[in-house]
């Protein structure tokens, strides 16, 4: 699956797809062609991926002040 991810990647990039298109796409293709995950888990982990860096950003922009 990886393996497929990167060539969908690259093959998106070669196209002249914009970054965040050829990741959302390549992710999407690879999950429908190997069909044992819900397409639903790509927004979710996308989403999820969003918030997870403002619990790390917070702590870290109050150092530079110490």
């Amino acid at each position: 699956m990886i393996g497929f991810l990167f060539i969908c990647i690259l093959v998106l990039f070669l196209i002249g797809a914009p970054i965040f298109v050829a990741l959302g796409m390549g992710t999407a293709i690879s999950i429908i062609v190997e069909g044992n995950l819900p397409l639903v888990l790509v927004p979710q982990r996308m989403f999820a991926g969003l918030t997870a860096g403002r619990s790390w950003r917070s702590p870290c922009s109050c150092w530079p002040a110490i």
